[in-house]
């Protein structure tokens, strides 16, 4: 399928894609489509979000269009970035690479050992990109887990977010 944009602007630039849920997604989406080799990392443990879908119940997880449309022209890999193994390879692709973006809780990728400091060590020159969700960042909410800027921008409402269901499902609109 023919990508729009100009596939040799970020040709050799390497981007590894921590993101989930829209707004990183869709960033690399754009590296990807202007050149760049995009590998999307996701948690074993904690799938994408937009796998899941919010309006159509499809029983397979690679089927949901919303994912496909969010990470075309990428390639993808499932870790178990718990595990030490797991972690290794991330850091393996790391440092092989030219960005790493990510938009985790506030904290998220530091636990795993993923973060800035970690992976400037393996990749001096790395560019890392974090984009952790606006409320995540206010002290007395940086342990919950919103999609605040997403649920914002859907409702046009600041005061409201897309708090996480059970077992990681899609929640609920509720009052921040």
């Amino acid at each position: 399928m023919e990508m729009p944009g100009d596939k040799e602007s970020l040709s050799g630039v390497r981007v590894r894609d921590f993101s989930w849920a829209a707004a990183g997604p869709l960033s690399t989406m754009y590296l990807a489509w202007l050149g760049a080799e995009v590998i999307k990392v996701e948690s074993s443990l904690s799938l994408d979000i937009g796998r899941r879908g919010y309006y159509t119940t499809v029983d397979d997880l690679n089927m949901y269009p919303n994912f496909h449309d969010m990470n075309s022209a990428k390639m993808g890999i499932r870790l178990n970035l718990r595990h030490q193994e797991g972690t290794r390879l991330a850091r393996r692709l790391a440092s092989i690479s030219d960005v790493v973006i990510e938009n985790f809780r506030p904290g998220v990728i530091e636990k795993l050992g993923l973060g800035y400091g970690e992976l400037s060590k393996v990749k001096p020159d790395i560019v890392m990109l974090s984009s952790p969700r606006r409320l995540a960042l206010l002290e007395e909410v940086q342990e919950e887990r919103t999609l605040d800027d997403l649920a914002a921008m859907v409702g046009d409402r600041v005061d409201l977010v897309l708090t996480e269901g059970p077992k990681g499902m899609p929640g609920a609109i509720a009052k921040a």
